[in-house]
């Protein structure tokens, strides 16, 4: 039972940190590759094609609405986190509903990055369902019987 808390305090904390972990990422380190082609034309000469490429940071390539998904789906994982701290199975599992289908609605743009975060509460979750319905004792109804 000792060694399912302890595991239980690691996933909550992996949760935080990957919460913390993922907007950090997309608003510091992660970058936008782009590519450009200018075709112009003279009469009584061949086209001419210019190709630029480069990168930018993701924050100013991005929209505002991308950049709030960013953050509400890590404001989701570290609502997940503290929630699990604090022990909140109800919390806990509406979470993990939460932000799988997140995960999946997203798709390839945020959810691959999203969706360890998702996974370990969800699994966090598990373990803390199993804490309560197994090992804890019952708990006495009003009447005391």
């Amino acid at each position: 039972m000792q060694a399912l808390r302890s595991i239980s305090r690691i996933l909550t904390i992996a949760i935080g940190l990957w919460a913390l972990a993922f907007a950090v990422y997309f608003l510091v380190f992660a970058k936008v590759s782009y590519e450009t082609e200018t075709v112009s034309v003279s009469q009584g000469e061949p086209p001419v094609r210019t190709t630029q490429s480069g990168e930018e940071s993701w924050i100013s390539a991005a929209d505002s609405v991308s950049i709030a998904v960013m953050l509400t789906f890590s404001a989701l994982l570290g609502a997940g986190a503290l929630a699990a701290w604090r022990g909140s199975l109800p919390a806990m599992a509406a979470l993990s509903i939460v932000t799988m289908l997140a995960s999946y609605g997203s798709g390839f743009t945020f959810g691959v990055f999203y969706f360890p975060g998702a996974a370990l509460l969800t699994l966090r979750t598990a373990l803390s369902l199993i804490d309560n319905l197994l090992w804890r004792p019952k708990r006495l109804n009003r009447s005391g019987t």
